[in-house]
């Protein structure tokens, strides 16, 4: 098994184009053999 954890706080203005990135990155992710799920959390702090 292999589990993979990617943290990050972005602020502006990069925060507006990274929606995007990380729907892209999903979705590659999603296209790989063994792909189980995929969960999100946030933070009050941006992270």
């Amino acid at each position: 098994m292999v589990v993979v954890i990617f943290r990050s706080r972005v602020k502006e203005p990069a925060l507006s184009e990274y929606g995007a990135r990380a729907d892209e990155l999903l979705e590659l992710a999603q296209s790989m053999p063994g792909f189980v799920s995929f969960k999100s959390f946030s933070a009050d702090d941006g992270e």
